[in-house]
């Protein structure tokens, strides 16, 4: 076998030398008949007993790889692995029947370009058909031109499983799972621009992305629940906007990215229940003692929170409004009332 080896071997062990040869595979096991001729009686007679006239599929991703690795990883110098141009090249032939019928591949095969948002890096790397599409997309590998244009000559790329665009969830999953890697309050824009241009939208996924605090809020890497971030319309816009900030947070993403934010739950503002929620869980890091929060920053904010509590005082069902736990239980055993008490100045501190 290859000149190198000789041993006994069942038919379906072996492939035809042509085979080898076309791939340049050194390790492929052929039988030793160098110069059979594929219209021959004992060509085909070694074929029914098995004798393959092409690798196995699961052989032929696995030499990608090396193959893949030989080669310059900057774009324009990459060259396409041999063994995936014969992929192409002979998948009608040899492989549709199989690739229908075993079409999670997980494998990476494919060569493409890391998303730059997410990997800065140019190098061209090798992934599966489940995370490539056929767009140019901000949370997903793109594939090499070369690729895309090289399968057109023999297949529809479509076969493979390749979609134009992911749905929502398969999207929203990416993001999450690299959330703390790529979503900033940069970023956020870019992102939530492209999740609103998905399908896929329906009641359970709103559900479940209202429980995930994912909505970057401030440049330290805070994350919020669409419940816990607000988008106020310009015509509301409040002098109150910066001293709310930590208590209260207005975001703006664009209209793009809003309008994606308003159709998961994102309100322009808090419900009376969402506002003493966020009094109960952030007046201690509101009022913290930092740098930043200086004796003129703490009064506006006293009257910030003082005209919060206000609002809250003046809703008639008050008490049919907060019944419901935990927030019943927080009402009563977590600090969020403002204490005054008076100084020999006649000053009052909180």
């Amino acid at each position: 076998i290859n000149g190198e080896t000789k041993r006994n071997y069942k038919a379906n062990e072996l492939h035809f030398p042509s085979v080898a040869k076309e791939l340049e595979w050194k390790d492929l096991s052929i039988i030793d008949w160098i110069d059979i001729n594929a219209f021959s009686q004992e060509y085909i007679f070694l074929k029914e007993l098995g004798v393959k006239e092409a690798p196995d599929l699961h052989d032929l991703f696995l030499h990608i790889t090396p193959e893949h690795n030989q080669t310059s990883k900057t774009k324009s110098e990459y060259q396409l692995p041999p063994s995936l141009i014969y992929f192409a090249e002979n998948f009608r032939k040899y492989y549709l029947k199989i690739w229908e019928n075993n079409k999670i591949i997980q494998i990476p095969f494919l060569p493409a370009s890391s998303p730059l948002h997410i990997n800065q890096s140019t190098e061209v790397i090798l992934t599966i058909p489940q995370l490539v599409f056929k767009e140019t997309i901000p949370l997903f590998p793109s594939l090499l031109p070369d690729v895309i244009r090289y399968f057109s000559h023999c297949l529809d790329i479509s076969l493979l499983g390749i979609k134009s665009r992911p749905d929502l969830q398969i999207a929203f999953d990416i993001l999450i799972d690299k959330q703390y890697e790529i979503l900033t309050i940069e970023s956020a824009s870019l992102y939530f621009s492209y999740l609103n241009k998905l399908d896929g939208l329906n009641k359970t996924f709103i559900e479940n992305v209202s429980k995930k605090s994912f909505i970057p809020y401030s440049s330290s890497s805070y994350y919020s629940k669409p419940s816990q971030v607000f988008i106020r319309s310009e015509t509301l816009s409040s002098p109150d906007d910066i001293v709310s900030f930590g208590l209260i947070d207005y975001i703006d993403y664009g209209p793009e990215a809003n309008k994606f934010l308003f159709i998961i739950g994102v309100v322009s503002s808090p419900s009376p229940e969402i506002l003493l929620e966020l009094l109960i869980d952030r007046q201690s890091s509101y009022f913290s003692q930092t740098r930043e929060n200086t004796d003129e920053i703490i009064k506006d904010k006293l009257r910030f929170y003082t005209k919060c509590l206000k609002q809250l005082a003046s809703i008639s069902n008050i008490k049919e409004k907060f019944q419901h736990e935990p927030l019943k239980s927080d009402l009563m055993n977590k600090p969020w009332c403002l204490v005054y008490r008076i100084i020999e100045n006649n000053e009052t501190i909180f």
